[in-house]
């Protein structure tokens, strides 16, 4: 429940920012674009603290509004962190998936026998 209502607050602001502003799509791919981002990203690392194995993929899609906002703002800089950060979602979605397949791992209490 907390994760959609924080989903539904970012959608609203966002949607009453673009209404009430005279943007051309380039400006608000390069000024308004990073504010989702930010979002997102935030929203990423609060369902990756619930070990939600949606958060590599919401990670993988935020990194794809990156590329664009790196294309729209010819911040070529950032490549390499976008990169890296597309290998490391999808190896940890990758490694989280194959954990939760895993049968549980016994208990490692110890019984003792009393005599």
């Amino acid at each position: 429940m907390y994760d959609t209502l924080i989903w539904e607050l970012i959608v609203l602001v966002f949607t009453i920012w673009w209404k009430f502003t005279n943007m051309t799509a380039q400006d608000w791919l390069v000024e308004g674009l990073p504010w989702l981002l930010s979002s997102l990203t935030v929203w990423m690392t609060v369902l990756t603290g619930k070990k939600s194995v949606h958060s590599w993929t919401l990670g993988l899609f935020n990194q794809l509004l990156w590329v664009v906002w790196i294309v729209a703002s010819q911040t070529w800089g950032l490549v390499p962190l976008n990169l890296t950060l597309w290998v490391l979602y999808y190896r940890n979605y990758r490694l989280w998936k194959r954990e939760e397949a895993l049968p549980p791992a016994p208990s490692q209490s110890v019984i003792t026998r009393t005599t």
